[in-house]
């Protein structure tokens, strides 16, 4: 009547741990009089040392950045995957993050879900992982749109 599934495939083999470069895509909104900020060459340095928490707080969700300031700042940011390969018995495989202990969600770390963030950039402890940087950043102007030009159909 139900059927019945398959029996999963075992794993019968696991890579040594491996790692690939990753680029994030994070989101901020930012009120902000683009001829006030500081300018190096072609883009403009946002600075933690200036922001109330030491911080400057992005998310990986273009919706949690929406609405929080006249600007989008839309910031690709590289980091390192660390991953292990499973090799199951059907010829299938699949990764996973490696335990590393790093994953404490009361405080702020490096490593979360196998990715690792650059020197100055954390993942924060707060329950929706919101990445923050503790260094200036650069930006350039290609990074800036103002809110209102963002719709759910565009690509951003």
């Amino acid at each position: 009547m139900f059927g019945y599934a398959d029996k999963p495939s075992k794993v019968i083999k696991v890579d040594p741990p491996a790692t690939r470069e990753v680029t994030l895509t994070l989101y901020r909104g930012l009120d902000a009089d683009m001829d006030s900020l500081e300018k190096r060459g072609d883009g403009y340095i946002l600075s933690p040392h200036k922001s109330e928490q030491g911080a400057i707080w992005f998310s990986q969700y273009l919706d949690v950045a929406r609405g929080r300031g006249e600007w989008i700042i839309k910031y690709p940011l590289k980091a390192t995957k660390h991953y292990e390969r499973r090799h199951k018995e059907d010829g299938d495989y699949y990764d996973v993050a490696p335990e590393t202990g790093d994953d404490n969600p009361l405080e702020n770390s490096k490593i979360y879900g196998g990715v690792e963030l650059p020197e100055g950039w954390l993942w924060s402890y707060k329950t929706e992982k919101h990445i923050i940087a503790t260094k200036p950043i650069v930006l350039t102007s290609d990074m800036f749109k103002k809110d209102s030009y963002y719709d759910d159909d565009e690509d951003i």
